[in-house]
């Protein structure tokens, strides 16, 4: 069964949220403009005037970008639209996500080249040129143009959903007050779901001071940023060295015996400790601040295995 969000995970305000679709074409409209000008300005040498077979001093924007515009535009928001482009998340975007935008440019490249292709001979029929200066040397600023365009429009798109994804959780988290002061134990998957769920959470504002394992090969190493700072029985000077409120066990097989001896390190500081509930959850992707559970008494005092 899917969970469904609270609407207080949603990254879009009311209305926002009312109008997501329009907004999304709207601003993936105006990434694939911007990306086609920068390739003309790259093709051109950010000069908007150019020479032309007649001799004659042309302007690119109105006579070539324009016209292009008015086939790359409609084909690429189709594209985009039949590839699922618009359905993904800009909030937790991913490789995954960065590959299909990868993938949606180049079909929608290859459509712009057909659909050109074709309206270049009309156009070449009617006006006696083509649609897009070849310049001196045969088809080299006609295919400059299309591979720059290819290049900034997985650019551009890619780099609004990475500014989006740093919005929500880096930078907002900072200009939003005060925050938590949490400290991870594990640096395995479990480890690697919960601090990237920290820096998601909308409902509190958490800030990952750092992570301790008793994996040698992981120590100072970083996960989203976050550094592995030491061994678990350092874990009573971290605590107090960074004002630690919460301890969040990422180990979903801790033993009850390991459990007790991180609560007793700690004894006195008023430390709260949470666990990750199973593997099963991890594997899933179903890790949740609001899904970890704090240590109880039965933690502390179940037998081992």
């Amino acid at each position: 069964m899917t969970d469904v969000p609270d609407k207080i995970d949603s990254p879009w305000p009311g209305w926002m949220l009312r109008h997501r679709m329009l907004l999304v074409v709207t601003a993936h409209a105006l990434l694939f403009a911007g990306a086609l000008l920068a390739a003309f300005l790259l093709a051109y040498n950010f000069r908007f005037r150019h020479l032309r077979g007649d001799n004659l001093v042309h302007a690119w924007f109105p006579e070539l970008y324009l016209p292009l515009l008015a086939i790359a535009l409609p084909a690429k928001l189709v594209v985009f639209h039949a590839t699922g482009q618009y359905r993904r998340s800009w909030r937790y975007v991913g490789l995954r996500d960065l590959f299909g935008v990868i993938s949606a440019s180049l079909i929608g490249t290859f459509v712009v080249l057909c659909v050109y292709f074709v309206v270049e001979n009309l156009w070449l029929h009617l006006t006696g040129y083509p649609l897009i200066d070849r310049g001196p040397s045969p088809y080299l600023r006609q295919s400059s143009v299309f591979a720059l365009d290819l290049a900034a429009t997985v650019a551009a798109v890619s780099g609004a959903r990475i500014l989006v994804r740093f919005y929500y959780e880096d930078l907002q988290p900072r200009l939003s007050g005060e925050s938590l002061p949490v400290l991870v134990v594990g640096a395995g998957d479990a480890g690697e779901a919960v601090v990237r769920e920290l820096f998601r959470s909308r409902r509190e504002r958490y800030e990952c001071v750092g992570i301790l394992d008793d994996d040698v090969p992981e120590l100072h190493g970083q996960i989203h940023g976050v550094e592995v700072i030491g061994r678990t029985d350092r874990i009573r000077e971290v605590c107090e060295e960074r004002q630690v409120r919460e301890v969040l066990i990422a180990i979903p097989q801790a033993s009850p015996r390991f459990i007790r001896t991180l609560v007793e390190r700690c004894e006195g500081l008023g430390v709260l400790f949470r666990t990750v509930p199973t593997v099963t959850d991890v594997i899933e992707g179903r890790v949740r601040v609001s899904t970890l559970r704090e240590v109880d008494i039965a933690d502390l005092l179940g037998r081992e295995p």
